[in-house]
């Protein structure tokens, strides 16, 4: 037996059907009209039955309307939660010269005040996107009906839309949901309570500083200063009126009219928003035709977390700055966040130094790369590493978990695949076996400078490797054996010892039987002459550094190596003098410095 119908399913199923009701209304219009004007019984019954269609729709959109105030498609945030809006912004990294290196943020916004927004920027956006800003409550009547006349009735694409910038902003603040069909409708609605409750707790002013600020600009970069930033490298005060059109007409499509990628869609857009400064009166003909005959002139720059200069260095300092962010706190208490408390962090790094250093290694490794390359070939001497290097892939790992076969395995990673290399020229697309890129890897150069001010112990340069998004490892922290940068601190210690610069040693291959015959040679298989502690330091001569620190002792030169800031491996014995001790590129500099102090 068929259970009835209770009231409230009656109502719900005649809800229901509104959508659908209407849309047959709608469709069936044009013969409705045309029979009501031949029949009149047929003309009383069309108008019923549209009184009807008109009334359900309009109870309909009150419904959907007073259910969403009520927040039963999710909570709306009364007044109180308005002025409580903090917005994160991007923590920025600064050279000690005042150039902005790079940030950490979760998202890439910068937080202006509204005395430093350019005027040009505020009225080319009122006069684009809500050209009554400054007299409406929130909502934009006006616009409801051009686009309810224009686009849905006459269906003018170009008819633009009927948000206003409060009804942006809250759609910023608080991101659309999924409501499945009825979507844009709550989304439109949520937004139109939001933005009245924003219109009552914030004056116009702050209103559109907010806006500025949250508006997205597309890349993850928020907010105008964040924009002029990226793509004129320049703070947001100094921009020209076509730089603010420019970037005004990227909100309509981020990606569909990017400078950088799209400068023709750009510029065509840019002067779409010029002619609404013209329209709008705030700039006069002769203006608007000599902005438009201007180029973009953009100079794009990506100063971000993962790219920009010093990029070791920023990586490095990271942990140190988040265990300054764990043990402070903010005026309310809480600990502070790098990614979105908009810390402001000052360096010793010199920005033009920086610069010069990253460009010097990528000159001098990409000649000492070609030639190397020219060079090696055979991969016979090196299985080891090689191997070693091989069964510590992700590949060969994953195909281990399988439960291949170590024959099987390495036939899958000699066969071919789409991949990209690393090249100072750049990613490269190739077709390479997983073998091929691992060899490829380990054959690739790698270097790292740093200086540092002997003054003040500040670094004044890091470069930590090639490319720190590609290579994690900084090799200026990473230990390794000096070489002959080490024979300095030895004579020094000899110095010290009492021994005269002017002393003299022969140049001779000596055999040391209490070192099991080791017998230490030079370089150039020379061994003639005499030379002072002066000239075999200047010359570099491995079997005279040998005797020095036989003299001098061991254990003194550690000692000394040790109080000059050396914290690695040094073994007790006189190869130490031609440098296998292990110690950092940053301790080596540093000890360094001690001899010009």
């Amino acid at each position: 037996m068929k259970r009835p119908e209770t009231n409230l399913e009656t109502i719900k199923a005649y809800i229901l059907s509104i959508p659908k009701r209407v849309l047959t209304f709608v469709t069936t219009l044009p013969n409705r009209l045309i029979t009501g004007i031949k029949d009149p019984a047929q003309r009383k019954k069309w108008f019923k039955q549209g009184l009807l269609v008109f009334g359900g729709l309009i109870g309909f959109l009150m419904l959907i309307f007073l259910v969403t105030w009520l927040g039963l498609f999710g909570s709306i945030p009364n007044k109180k939660a308005l002025l409580a809006i903090r917005q994160p912004e991007a923590s920025k990294i600064y050279s000690v010269d005042g150039k902005l290196m790079g940030k950490y943020y979760t998202k890439n916004r910068n937080t202006l005040k509204f005395e430093d927004i350019p005027p040009a920027f505020m009225s080319s956006l009122i006069a684009t996107e809500d050209s009554r800003f400054w007299t409406h409550t929130g909502i934009d009547f006006r616009s409801w009906m051009r686009v309810f006349v224009k686009r849905l009735i006459m269906g003018q694409e170009s008819a633009g839309g009927g948000s206003t910038l409060s009804q942006q902003l809250a759609k910023n603040l608080f991101p659309r949901q999924d409501y499945m069909v009825a979507s844009m409708l709550i989304n439109k609605f949520r937004e139109f309570i939001i933005a009245t409750r924003l219109e009552t707790v914030y004056s116009k002013e702050e209103l559109l500083t907010f806006y500025i600020n949250t508006v997205p600009f597309g890349e993850n970069i928020f907010g105008l200063d964040a924009a002029a930033d990226r793509y004129f490298s320049k703070t947001a005060d100094v921009l020209n009126i076509d730089e603010c059109a420019m970037l005004v007409g990227l909100l309509k499509a981020t990606s569909y009219y990017n400078p950088n990628n799209f400068p023709e869609r750009a510029i065509a857009r840019r002067n779409v928003v010029l002619n609404q400064m013209k329209i709008n009166g705030v700039i006069d003909s002769l203006s608007y035709d000599s902005l438009c005959n201007l180029p973009l002139n953009i100079s794009y720059q990506r100063n971000t977390d993962s790219e920009g200069i010093a990029l070791y260095f920023r990586n490095h300092i990271r942990p140190v700055l988040l265990d300054w962010c764990e043990k402070h706190t903010k005026p309310d208490g809480q600990p502070y966040n790098l990614n979105t408390d908009g810390l402001r962090i000052y360096t010793t790094i010199d920005y033009g130094m920086q610069q010069y250093a990253e460009q010097a290694l990528k000159t001098h490794l990409t000649k000492l790369q070609e030639a190397f390359d020219k060079q090696f070939t055979d991969w016979k001497e090196y299985e080891a590493p090689l191997n070693d290097a091989v069964q510590r892939s992700p590949r060969y790992t994953a195909l281990k978990e399988k439960g291949l076969s170590e024959e099987a395995i390495l036939a899958e990673m000699d066969k071919p695949i789409a991949m990209k290399w690393w090249t100072w020229a750049g990613l490269k697309d190739t077709i390479a076996s997983p073998m091929d890129s691992i060899k490829h890897n380990l054959s690739t150069l790698q270097g790292a400078v740093v200086a540092i001010d002997p003054k003040t112990g500040g670094v004044l340069t890091w470069v930590g490797g090639n490319d720190a998004q590609q290579f994690n490892i900084d090799y200026v922290l990473t230990e390794r054996h000096p070489g002959s940068a080490f024979k300095p601190f030895v004579y020094a210690t000899a110095i010290d010892q009492g021994m005269d610069p002017c002393t003299y040693y022969a140049n001779r291959r000596i055999a040391y039987p209490e070192f099991d015959g080791w017998s230490p040679g030079n370089a150039d298989g020379l061994y003639d002459g005499i030379y002072s502690l002066n000239g075999a330091l200047a010359k570099s001569i491995n079997t005279i550094a040998v005797q020095v620190i036989l003299d001098a002792g061991i254990d003194n030169v550690i000692q000394k190596a040790r109080r000059m800031g050396m914290k690695g491996e040094i073994k007790k014995i006189p190869s130490v003098a031609l440098g296998t001790a292990e110690v950092t590129l940053m301790e080596l500099v540093s000890a360094y410095t001690t001899f010009l102090n």
